[in-house]
Parts: structure tokens; sequence; C-alpha cells
């Protein structure tokens, strides 16, 4: 068939509102404001950083984060290199992950180091430490330049220093896999759902437009959506995060749902759209 697209990146979304508006701010967090043209530059160092260590195409990277700007600049990036990202709960145990790692092959985990209340840096690094075929264990601290926990592993912000903010996206395929989503494993253990760049963009295409009719997009102005429910579940990811930056909307970030707080972040931040489950 001819006018048929050969070459699809979910991750292109960042790339086209950072050179149609690079200053529209693009994730919000506390005092944290990234424009499209940052998360892009970000995403792409973070990329960089995946090929110098032998990740590219057909690979397989897990990511365990909360909802913090960590999580789409990693997310991004590894679609860019060509991989499929695999988004880890970050309720789960350190068997859970050692499981999702395994199952899934992946070759490197990024991990938020985490809190006393949430220990994900502890209970990721016990988990990969079982799983010979994971290769990279990448630390996101809570203070960027902070040191990691681990001190035989990096942080981000050390692996990304000297990186170039420039990436040619990987030219993956509409079928080629773009994340693993796992269920729930209610009738046994969880299974690895491929969902692929073509699955993931329809899905935000559809979505947007299912936004049309609720919102007024007539009057220029940008956006802005809260998220509460976690990044690594397909509602916060797809209806939400992909389908809102696709949009050129202005996505802010809680990690959890509390009344006060997401009541008080809506008059802030004057948020137009809010998805509760």
């Amino acid at each position: 068939m001819e006018n048929v697209a050969t070459t699809l990146n979910l991750a292109s979304i960042i790339g086209y509102h950072a050179r149609l508006s690079p200053q529209n701010e693009a994730i919000v967090f506390n005092d944290v404001r990234m424009t499209f043209g940052q998360l892009d530059a970000f995403s792409n160092k973070v990329a960089n950083v995946l090929k110098e260590l032998g990740i590219g195409y057909g690979d397989k990277v897990a990511l365990n984060c909360p909802n913090l700007p960590y999580f789409p600049i990693v997310y991004y990036a590894i679609m860019k290199a060509g991989a499929a990202v695999v988004p880890i709960c970050v309720l789960f145990t350190p068997r859970e992950i050692a499981y999702h790692l395994r199952d899934s092959e992946a070759k490197a985990v990024f991990v938020f180091e985490g809190t006393p209340e949430l220990p994900l840096g502890q209970s990721t690094k016990q988990a990969f430490d079982e799983v010979e075929g994971c290769e990279h264990l990448i630390v996101m601290t809570r203070e960027p330049a902070g040191t990691s926990p681990f001190p035989e592993y990096k942080t981000l912000a050390q692996l990304t220093f000297d990186k170039s903010d420039k990436f040619e996206i990987y030219p993956t395929k509409p079928d080629d896999t773009c994340a693993i989503l796992y269920t729930s494993g209610t009738t046994g253990q969880p299974k690895g759902a491929e969902l692929t760049h073509l699955n993931l963009m329809s899905n935000v295409t559809t979505t947007w437009l299912t936004h049309m009719p609720v919102l007024d997009f007539t009057d220029g102005e940008q956006k802005t959506v809260l998220i509460t429910l976690p990044l690594f579940h397909t509602t916060g990811q797809t209806v939400q995060m992909n389908t809102n930056l696709y949009g050129g909307s202005r996505v802010v970030l809680l990690p959890r749902f509390e009344p006060l707080a997401t009541l008080e972040t809506m008059v802030r931040e004057k948020v137009n759209f809010w998805v509760g489950v």
C-alpha cells in the first residue's frame, strides 16, 4: 500500500512539541517546572546513556518510579533508544520485582531511591541482585545531585552529566513492542502484555478525541491536566500522560491521591482536567 507509515515511535510526540512550542510547560511537580524543550533534551540525554550501555532495539528496560518528573523522562528515553519500557508497580516486594525483571528479560532497571515509607531503591536492588540477566541498575535520587545509596551503582545524574541532549529516535516499526504492562496475576503469575507503538499511539489519539467535546480548544490556551493515578498503570500512562502530552497539555503530577492536596493543586495550578478511578 502507498502512503503507509513504515516507522512509528511514540516518543516522537515529545519531539514534536519541543519543536513547536519548546517553552510551554510539559511537566509540573511541586516547584519543578519542565518545558517540552527540557523534557525532550533530558530524555535525549538518557537515551544516549542507554546507547552507550549497548541497550537498544529489541531490548527491555524496567522502570520503578512513582509520579515524579523522572518517570516521563526515562519512559520516553527508553522508547527513543528503540527499547521497550517495563513499568513496575512501586508497591511490589523484592520477590515480585525479581519476577518481573526475569520474566520480561530486562537488561536494565531505573529505580527511584525511595523514602523510608516506600524503600523502592532497597527493594529493587535486592531483586536486581537475584536476576543475572539484568545487567544495569541506575538510581534516580530524591535530589538531582544526590549520591547513590548503592556506591557500586551510579545515579542518573552522574550518567547523563556529559551526554549530548541531541538524539536521533530509533526508527521503530508500528508493530514493534513499545511497552510491556503486566496483568494483576489474579488467577496465576502476572503476564506481560506487549503493547506496540501503533497500539499506544492509537489509544492516545482515540482518547484525545474523547477530550475534544469536554474542553474548549478554540481559545488557543494550553490546557492543564492533573495526574494522581500511578503512571506505571495503563490509565495513568495512556489516558493521562501520553494523551495529554500528545495534545500539548501541561501535566501536573502528584505521587498519589490525597483529597486536600488534590484540591489545593487544582486551585493553584488552574487544572482543567482530572481523571479518577
